[in-house]
């Protein structure tokens, strides 16, 4: 990690957050899209989507030892990965190269530089359930717009059901 000549202006609104870490200064991330958190999470196995989603819910050092003996290294890349494509301190950056060809590579290095600054692997968690957070906050659907999506999706199996019947749709 290393100091950055000029400390970021990041602006307050989203895709923008601050975090909180205790005994740590504030950390800003920027969220990134649906599409940029789905390639990282597209690596893991049900049962590491479902350790981390456990992650929310209060875990003491046991649980958490167990949690990472279930979910593996990956679990840690992928919350490597998160807070790397999010990081946007105002002072520092990281000095992990990013590498967009195998996110969980970045993940497993941005993992071991925060944890070779000191992060705890708690702090490492709250970050990355930060994005996830707000990831699936920025990316939630209204009741009118899924209504009016849900529409066309009908029609569409339909036409595609009916023309592999050769029925015609009048």
């Amino acid at each position: 990690m290393d100091i950055r000549p000029t400390p970021l202006e990041l602006p307050d609104r989203r895709p923008f957050v601050v975090v909180g870490i205790p005994d740590m200064e504030d950390h800003h991330l920027k969220i990134p899209s649906i599409m940029t958190v789905s390639k990282v999470v597209k690596s893991l196995e049900r049962i590491h989507i479902a350790a981390l989603m456990s992650l929310q819910g209060k875990v003491d050092q046991a649980g958490m030892l167990g949690l990472i003996k279930e979910a593996g290294p990956e679990l840690c890349a992928v919350l490597g990965a998160l807070i790397g494509l999010s990081w946007s301190h105002r002072d520092k950056y990281l000095s992990t190269p990013a590498n967009a060809a195998d996110p969980l590579a970045y993940g497993e290095a941005v993992f071991e530089e925060l944890h070779g600054e000191g992060y705890p692997l708690e702090s490492l968690v709250m970050l990355g359930l930060t994005v996830i957070r707000a990831v699936y906050d920025q990316s939630e659907i209204s009741a009118e717009v899924s209504e009016k999506a849900s529409f066309f999706f009908p029609m569409l199996v339909r036409k595609t059901s009916n023309a592999s019947t050769s029925e015609s749709v009048t």
